[in-house]
């Protein structure tokens, strides 16, 4: 029998099980989607007018700056739309709303959408089933909804029952049909349904000792609202009705000032805090304890933080289209490999 050139060749062989060794080792290693879903938060720089974001523990801090095209101008809260990569940011300054893709790039200022009347906005929030962003407005006691493009916009008013004062924080329990909403001016309350009907004041709940409320956060599944008391440097907690307001205070080791937004973990057991007064990111268990002060983050860059959005997206194991290509063609080029040395073996004298 005899051998073609190519098994005759112990350096050719040796170059396709190296090449064949290395794609396999690619194609098995090559995730991408996993090295990139690394869990992040993002804030809102009122004080920059820019976009920071970070690990969840403080570090891979990053400053986005102000994303060509969003026209950033006193930015105060942040929303995210992960699905499609995009942030949402409400500018104080301007009366306007501001998206970008979540790594900074594709800036567009989506401008004060006709119909919404924005005035001085500060809290949004998302609803992408009904592909809807709801928006605050703390100039005119008014909430304002429009698509996430902009178009086909409203303002709802201040609905009746709701008693809104200088509205900050939103929130939206879509699973119920209702937006909650902070009252700054008044330490109090206010819930809705999603169109501004069946509006109620839900007060200042009992213990929950509400001063100067500003973010507010849902954490649906346990049936509680979390606000930040901005003016006394405190959490407070209630279940959704306003029933059972408890005061967590100032969580040890949180070193909160000026607490303004807040963002949850909730499978995580973790909340999220912007202190606007000292620039940096508190966070602590849901229930207060554990608190931590995660300054600010190497790179981050915070300057007068305000709002706090988190990406829990977790890491996939897997593999896309093109990764399960990748990993084929490094078995078959192995495979080959180890034929072809085979082959060697058997007609070699």
């Amino acid at each position: 029998m005899q051998n073609d050139g190519l098994t005759r060749s112990p350096h050719c062989l040796s170059f396709i099980a190296g090449i064949a060794v290395m794609v396999a080792a690619l194609g098995f290693a090559f995730f991408p989607n996993i090295a990139e879903a690394v869990q992040k938060m993002y804030v809102a720089n009122h004080g920059s007018s820019t976009i920071s974001r970070a690990n969840l523990d403080g570090t891979g801090g990053e400053n986005l700056g102000n994303p060509a095209g969003t026209l950033l101008n006193g930015p105060y809260r942040i929303a995210l739309d992960l699905a499609a990569g995009k942030m949402y940011v409400t500018n104080h300054g301007s009366s306007t709303i501001s998206r970008a893709n979540l790594d900074g790039t594709g800036g567009e200022n989506l401008g004060n959408p006709a119909g919404t009347s924005l005035d001085r906005p500060i809290g949004i929030a998302l609803d992408l089933a009904a592909g809807k962003m709801y928006v605050t407005n703390y100039g005119s006691d008014t909430i304002s909804r429009a698509n996430l493009d902009g178009t086909l916009g409203e303002n709802l008013g201040n609905p009746a029952g709701t008693s809104l004062d200088r509205p900050n924080g939103i929130a939206l329990d879509l699973s119920a049909g209702k937006m909650y909403v902070t009252n700054y001016g008044s330490d109090t309350i206010s819930r809705a349904n999603l169109d501004g009907t069946l509006g109620e004041n839900l007060g200042n709940p009992a213990g929950a000792l509400l001063n100067g409320p500003a973010g507010i956060a849902l954490d649906v599944s346990g049936g509680k609202m979390y606000v930040t008391n901005n003016d006394d440097s405190t959490i407070s907690r209630a279940n959704l009705d306003g029933t059972l307001g408890e005061n967590l205070g100032n969580p040890a080791g949180a070193l909160l000032n000026g607490p303004y937004g807040i963002a949850l973990d909730v499978s995580g057991g973790k909340m999220y805090v912007t202190n606007n007064n000292d620039s940096t990111i508190s966070r602590a268990n849901l229930d207060g304890t554990l608190g931590e002060n995660l300054g600010n983050p190497a790179g981050a860059l915070l300057n007068g933080p305000f709002g706090i959005a988190l990406d829990l997206r977790q890491p996939s194991t897997i593999p896309t289209l093109s990764e399960w290509g990748m990993i084929i063609l490094s078995l078959l080029m192995a495979g080959s490999a180890i034929l072809i040395i085979r082959r060697r073996k058997l007609v070699t004298p």
